[in-house]
């Protein structure tokens, strides 16, 4: 694809770029045109158009015009914040990737080609647009499914592009805490960026990935980014993939007792990093001086401390609901009556071992002096070899105190070190 110099009646004159590194200077009223030097940067690069010097995308907008899949428009911008369709992303796509696409034939529109070309190569499905037509502004969503079937993975999830996007490095987030944005439109700048992350990928190239936006793609996933935040307790098959995150279940968030007087549902359970003011999720904690942990023993009494003192730490942090009671007597709603979480297997160290002060494994937090669903995990902590690490939710306990657990196990481990 070789740019051909375009006539602008009425113009300035402007410096057009090409693949070929010749730039046309068109006179003023666009009637004579004239071969001039192309503008290089010192290091013999093409310089950057004035609206994309400086943009944080300024390398993959230059390194993609260099490339000839993409060009600048007739008044010598780029555009980079401009909106980009499906049609046009997906034209992008194809030319980067140097897929057949010919052109289109007498009554067809101009992307006609590369649409096919796109399905016949696997990266685009005829059923992946539900809604609008080809016309309609791509989606970051919509860029991420194509995005991953172009470097070579694919699901048939649809909640699962995004996480697979993040995980590869092909998707960063939109801000410091890893926003996805996936209903949000895309830019001609988002768009190079991607596509030249999926060259590299294409190429052999591993992508850091960003651990905020990658941990809210999981939990758009199956409702949980505890596999993205505790990779050191899920162990690892052969070819890389978590065992816990293949053994995890959304399906078993659900809980219901036998008798079908109670039902609930674990809605998310996120794990939040007291280290991180960037955490994804920091945000919907209570002020961590109100929420306590139980410490050990000080003066031959039990006490808890505030959770503002043990930051080395993750909070997991679970989201209910109760859809009914119809047996309060039975499940009493004011004692811990909504859905728990138990985490087992986590190692505990003796009380002659351990420092007062401490989250000793992991504790139930206070809030305000009353018992929550939450729990504390020290960033130290361990499980046992040969003793397994479970998730699980748990039903109400009851007025009498005897504890009904329906334990409804969402993963269940093999022991680590």
């Amino acid at each position: 694809m070789r740019k051909q110099a375009r006539w602008l009646a009425g113009a300035a004159a402007a410096v057009i770029l090409g693949s070929g590194g010749m730039g046309w200077a068109l006179a003023q009223g666009g009637k004579e045109i004239l071969p001039v030097e192309p503008y290089l940067q010192d290091n013999g690069s093409i310089a950057a158009m004035p609206d994309v010097r400086g943009h944080w995308a300024q390398a993959a907008i230059e390194l993609a015009i260099s490339k000839d899949y993409v060009d600048g428009y007739e008044d010598g911008t780029f555009r980079p914040e401009q909106q980009v369709s499906r049609a046009e992303f997906t034209k992008l796509a194809v030319s980067a990737l140097k897929l057949s696409a010919g052109t289109a034939k007498a009554g067809e529109a101009w992307y006609t080609p590369y649409m096919n070309a796109a399905v016949k190569a696997g990266i685009h499905q005829w059923s992946d647009f539900n809604s609008g037509d080809w016309n309609t502004p791509m989606t970051r969503g919509e860029m991420a499914r194509m995005a991953v079937r172009a470097a070579g993975q694919s699901t048939d999830d649809d909640l699962k592009w995004m996480f697979l996007a993040t995980k590869a490095g092909l998707i960063q987030g939109t801000d410091e805490t890893g926003s996805l944005d996936v209903d949000g439109t895309t830019t001609r700048a988002q768009a190079v960026t991607i596509i030249e992350r999926i060259l590299s990928v294409k190429a052999g190239q591993k992508l850091e990935a960003d651990l905020h936006a990658v941990s809210r793609a999981e939990l758009l996933w199956h409702k949980t980014n505890v596999f993205t935040m505790l990779p050191q307790f899920f162990g690892y098959g052969n070819d890389g993939t978590s065992v816990g995150l293949v053994r995890w279940d959304p399906n078993n968030l659900v809980l219901e007792t036998p008798d079908g007087n109670w039902k609930g549902e674990l809605l998310s359970l996120k794990v939040i990093d007291l280290e991180d003011p960037n955490d994804p999720f920091r945000s919907e904690l209570p002020p961590l001086e109100e929420m306590t942990f139980a410490a050990g023993i000080k003066d031959g009494a039990s006490f808890r401390a505030p959770v503002s003192t043990a930051r080395h730490s993750y909070i997991l942090w679970p989201e209910a609901v109760v859809y009914y009671n119809n047996d309060p007597q039975m499940y009493n709603n004011t004692v811990l009556g909504y859905l728990g979480v138990s985490i087992n297997g986590i190692k505990q160290v003796s009380r002659e071992e351990r420092i007062p002060g401490t989250v000793n494994g992991t504790s139930s937090l206070h809030y305000n002096g009353k018992p929550t669903n939450a729990v504390i995990l020290n960033k130290e902590s361990t499980f046992p070899k040969y003793v397994g690490l479970s998730v699980g939710t748990m039903g109400p306990r009851l007025v009498n105190h005897k504890i009904y657990e329906a334990l409804n196990q969402l993963l269940d481990l093999d022991g680590g070190d």
